[in-house]
């Protein structure tokens, strides 16, 4: 029997269609294979141009890049966690953060096991403050190994942001659970348990550091810094280290430490990262705010000498004002640097009033009900600067100047009031020197010398602030002390810097006693308005003190009547009493802010300048009359603020007292006179004590007065 094949019994159409249908299927599947494999190679281009994009901080065109790739190909994990990260970095808005995560969680559903994806999602979290989200995923990771140095470092900095995010808030809930202390308390156990396992992390240290040096810890801080210094040779670490070590020690008062470190960091920086440190102008800049809390910069066009000006204390080599400002500067690029939008700390709001003035006194922060914009005030001295940021700008760091509602109910800038406080105090700094800032009294008075004046300067420094050696029956202390001068246009005049020992028997000074130890020097100089710097250092101990003032150097001529400037004392003699009265022949016990007890006689010397000749025998014949007078609460509240003793005249008013007058018959055109006064003062206080001469052939008249505190 013949047999038969199914083909057989099939049309030859429906073979002719098999075989088609066949080549039809073979072609497809090659043509799909190979659209495939085009479309893989685009995901990859487009990736790989994503890449190169956010590299370059070209975000959003990053973004539109690594979209192009999953098109492309929809099961691309890492374009997905590429996109992420983009809107991560994107603006900071809660429309990002959505974007953010929607790719992360695509980026996961594809490879869930993916440890970066977790971080990735994590930071996500933090971005919107969820930390305990945040938290949650490290921790995940940190159960299956907990010597995971990198995901320790991510929880430590979530515990951290979270910490400052309570830190200056004064809310029932955050004083009630103690909020930020438990935080920081977390945040060195974090980094205890990192550095254990990695003792010479830089990240670690460096972060362990900074929070050491906010709780006034500086000693721990500048052990840290040094360890980063020791631990790593690259200049990145090495100018770091350096710089925030200058800093510390600039804080403990020890500048000559710090002038070294900020220079080995200068070393290491390029000409445009220094030149941040270096320019001065952000001190004394004004500036002009906006609608918006933005603000620009006035700048001084007044730069000439501008260091030199600033500088606290010229007695030293080193400009302390100058390491402060470097201090602030890196302070403010490290505290307040808005990374996303790449705007370095110094150009912010708050950077700005920080290099001005320094930390506050006090910060308060909380949110506005109404507006639910985060505020922050800084409170100084004298006057407060608030901030304001909305959530997005918060999360970024990106505080602007406060904003306040006008008396109409719109937005209007509290600009004019930032820019007159700004105007109103241009900077805050003091002057702290290795030892105590101490209170130094001075005296300046102006005589006549030739053709120039004769400038004489008292000061005193309390007997127990100098570090006195015994060396047997003997004490021994030492004063280093500088006077300068500079003229309108800062031209140094005058500088004279010397070294003054002071030995004594053991009887006959007490080591403890608050009593002053007066000295003095001149100097001559042309009349004319001057600047005037009066500086005091005890090297042994390293007290210091410092005296600024304008002084007017009077012209001093032989026509008309003229009198010196009033030098008063508890006691002024002759030194030399076989030879005559001079400015150099009498010794003067006294205090050079002339002060008294009621019942103490006061002792004044003054020259007289000019006066007429009434005979061939060279006679003159003037009066001498003297007074004291109440001064007003406006000129008293001068006195008190300066440490310095100009004898120029106060606020006229009317004449309260009563004259005490003699009429004396000399010799010569120029007097020298020490007179005696014997006064009961009714109460302590501040008087003027008025000296009035009056040539009695010219009928001419000259009055000087000074000065005299009474306060037992």
């Amino acid at each position: 029997m013949k047999s038969t094949s199914i083909k057989s019994f099939l049309p030859r159409s429906s073979v002719f269609l098999k075989n088609y249908l066949f080549l039809f299927c073979l072609f497809s599947l090659t043509l799909l294979c190979n659209v495939s494999a085009v479309y893989s190679q685009d995901a990859d281009y487009y990736y790989r141009t994503g890449l190169t994009l956010k590299d370059e901080s070209n975000i959003d065109e990053a973004i539109e890049a690594f979209k192009k790739a999953i098109l492309k190909n929809h099961k691309f994990a890492e374009a997905y966690y590429q996109l992420a990260l983009c809107y991560l970095r994107q603006t900071g808005s809660n429309v990002s953060l959505k974007h953010a995560t929607d790719a992360i969680r695509e980026a996961l559903f594809l490879d869930r096991d993916n440890r970066e994806y977790a971080f990735a999602f994590a930071d996500i979290y933090a971005a919107k403050n969820n930390y305990d989200d945040a938290k949650g995923l490290i921790e995940d990771i940190l159960r299956e190994n907990p010597d995971d140095v990198p995901a320790l470092k991510r929880l430590a900095g979530y515990t951290l942001k979270e910490y400052k995010s309570y830190q200056y808030q004064t809310g029932n809930v955050n004083r009630l659970f103690n909020y930020a202390e438990s935080l920081e308390t977390e945040v060195y156990r974090l980094y205890d348990l990192i550095l254990k396992l990695n003792p010479y992390d830089r990240e670690t240290l460096f972060n362990k550091a900074l929070i050491r040096f906010d709780d006034g810890d500086l000693d721990t801080f500048i052990e840290l810094l040094e360890k980063i210094l020791n631990a790593n040779e690259n200049d990145s670490a090495q100018r770091d280290a350096n710089l925030f070590l200058g800093l510390g020690y600039s804080e403990k008062n020890d500048y000559e430490k710090s002038f070294l470190h900020y220079n080995k960091a200068f070393s290491l920086m390029s000409p445009e990262e220094r030149s941040v440190f270096e320019n001065p102008e952000i001190i004394d800049a004004k500036i002009d705010v906006n609608i918006k809390g933005d603000f620009e910069l006035i700048l001084s066009a007044d730069t000439l000498h501008f260091w030199d000006k600033k500088d606290p204390y010229y007695l030293t080599e080193i400009n302390e004002r100058k390491l402060v400002h470097y201090g602030r500067i890196a302070e403010a690029n490290l505290r307040f640097s808005v990374s996303q939008k790449g705007i370095p700390g110094w150009r912010t709001a708050m950077g700005l009033i920080w290099i001005k003035y320094g930390k506050p006194l006090t910060i308060r922060q909380y949110n506005n009900s109404i507006t639910f914009q985060n505020i922050q005030i800084w409170n100084y001295k004298d006057f407060s600067i608030g901030f304001y940021a909305g959530n997005n700008a918060a999360r970024e760091n990106n505080y602007k100047f406060e904003l306040e509602t006008g008396f109409f109910g719109g937005p209007r800038s509290i600009g004019s009031n930032i820019e007159s406080k700004i105007a109103r105090h241009p900077e805050i700094y003091e002057y702290k020197p290795r030892g105590e800032l101490l209170q130094i009294p001075v005296n300046v008075l102006n005589y006549r010398e030739n053709n120039k004046t004769e400038v004489k300067i008292f000061y005193g420094m309390a007997i127990n602030k100098i570090k006195w050696k015994p060396v047997i029956n003997r004490l021994y202390g030492e004063m280093q002390y500088g006077i300068y001068v500079h003229d309108s246009d800062w031209n140094r005049i005058i500088e004279k810097v010397d070294t003054s020992i002071h030995e004594y028997d053991k009887s006959e000074i007490d080591p403890g006693s608050m009593s002053l130890l007066v000295s003095s020097d001149k100097f001559n100089i042309n009349p004319g308005n001057y600047s005037i710097s009066f500086e005091v250092l005890e090297p042994n101990s390293g007290n210091a003190g410092v005296v600024r003032d304008t002084i007017s150097i009077e012209r001093f001529g032989y026509d008309s009547l003229q009198m010196s400037d009033i030098l008063a004392a508890y006691n002024i003699e002759l030194t030399d009493e076989q030879k005559p009265l001079s400015r150099d022949n009498i010794t003067i016990n006294g205090d050079p802010q002339h002060a008294f007890t009621k019942d103490q006689p006061i002792y004044i010397y003054y020259e007289v300048y000019n006066l007429f000749i009434m005979n061939e025998l060279g006679e003159n014949y003037y009066k001498v009359e003297y007074s004291f007078r109440t001064i007003d609460p406006e000129t008293l509240s001068r006195i008190y603020l300066k440490r310095l003793i100009k004898n120029i005249p106060f606020k006229p008013r009317e004449y309260e007292g009563v004259w005490v007058s003699s009429e004396i018959h000399g010799f010569g055109r120029t007097e020298l006179q020490i007179l005696q006064i014997e006064q009961n003062f009714p109460d302590i206080g501040v008087y003027e004590l008025v000296v009035k001469i009056t040539d009695m052939i010219s009928g001419m008249t000259v009055i000087k007065s000074t000065p005299i505190q009474i306060y037992k």
